[in-house]
């Protein structure tokens, strides 16, 4: 199963070639660096693939097929959030994986992360005000009443 790290991190370079995140720089490099954070091997795999889950048509069926594992898509699929679900529900949900979790909370970790700010607009201090609001949901500490709103969509 070593190989399959490696397989994870092809296939992710592949898949987000060109791709550039809202400050200009590669995505790869969110994914490696989620992917980093990541405890176990599953938590790699899944930490640089969360992405590609997420945005693309990439399925449990298509990784299945190349030989992930059952954990590893499961994860996955549980990380692509569905279509008109307010994001305090995608949250709840994630929690009932423990490797999604984990996963979720290394990609929230990396973008609250301040050395991979280029800026810090009005719009971008919302957003990780947002994104904060996640991560302490994700490890079920309080968070205020307008962030808890903005999460389930009741502002």
């Amino acid at each position: 199963m070593e190989n399959i790290l490696e397989k994870a991190i092809n296939l992710a370079k592949e898949i987000h070639y060109g791709e550039l995140d809202r400050d200009g720089d590669p995505i790869i490099e969110h994914l490696l660096r989620v992917m980093a954070e990541g405890r176990s091997l599953e938590e790699k795999v899944v930490g640089v693939l969360h992405h590609s889950f997420e945005t693309t048509e990439v399925n449990a069926l298509d990784l299945l097929r190349e030989g992930y594992p059952t954990t590893i898509t499961d994860a996955l699929q549980t990380l692509r959030r569905r279509e008109n679900e307010v994001y305090g529900d995608y949250l709840d949900r994630i929690k009932s994986n423990r490797l999604s979790a984990r996963v979720k909370i290394n990609d929230l970790s990396d973008k609250l992360n301040i050395r991979n700010l280029r800026y810090l607009s009005q719009n971008r201090y919302y957003e990780l005000r947002f994104f904060l609001a996640a991560y302490r949901s994700l490890l079920g500490l309080p968070i205020g009443t307008a962030d808890c709103d903005r999460l389930y969509g009741k502002e």
